[in-house]
């Protein structure tokens, strides 16, 4: 799970530093996001929108596609299966 994981978070760290309401700190803090620090997978939305660093929890989707959500900004993510 964690390379595709991976990719699909900077895709998003990506996508949120490129939107039109975004401020100009966005777009270089999206330089720096790690999606993973350790064992743990970052939110994405935390890092690039308030410059915090916060976990994402794993939930079942009820599918083979894995779920993350983040307690901190309520964000969630559907990481489609291979």
């Amino acid at each position: 799970m964690s390379d595709r994981v991976i990719a699909a978070l900077r895709k998003e760290a990506r996508w949120l530093s490129k939107r039109a309401d975004a401020k100009p700190d966005w777009m270089v803090r999206e330089t720096y996001y790690n999606p993973r620090i350790e064992n743990a997978y970052q939110c994405p939305s935390c890092f690039i929108r308030f410059d915090r660093r916060s976990e994402l929890d794993s939930f079942p989707t009820g599918t083979r596609d894995d779920g993350l959500e983040c307690a901190v900004c309520g964000a969630d993510f559907i990481i489609a299966a291979p």
